[in-house]
């Protein structure tokens, strides 16, 4: 879970960097004012396979993977996982009895170039 540090809030539709900038929507989902994104960290066996299983389970749905990272030992793995529909996801994993959970991930926007 993160804080908002002093400053750091922007209303919506404030400019970055003051003049002339790109105008940014910082509402979210769970009401804060700062960009943040659902991180799933899901735990699995470090097993040939298992991420094809897990990365199978959203074939047959709309649900997009956004971005994936392992991180991995001998004996298990977290896969971290941003996907486009986060409460339909979550269902996804409770139907499968997967152990997973949420983190928010800041989002910075950087400029283009």
């Amino acid at each position: 879970m993160f804080s908002s540090p002093e400053g750091i809030g922007m209303s919506i539709g404030e400019e970055i960097g003051g003049g002339g900038g790109m105008a940014v929507d910082y509402s979210t989902a769970r009401g804060r004012d700062w960009p943040s994104v659902r991180q799933f960290n899901v735990f699995m066996e470090n097993r040939l396979g298992k991420l094809s299983e897990l990365v199978s389970r959203f074939e047959t749905t709309d649900i997009r993977i956004i971005s994936l990272t392992v991180v991995d030992s001998a004996d298990c793995a977290i896969i971290r996982l941003v996907l486009s529909e986060p409460e339909r996801a979550l269902e996804i994993f409770r139907l499968a009895n997967l152990p997973v959970t949420e983190s928010d991930l800041l989002v910075v926007p950087l400029p283009e170039g």
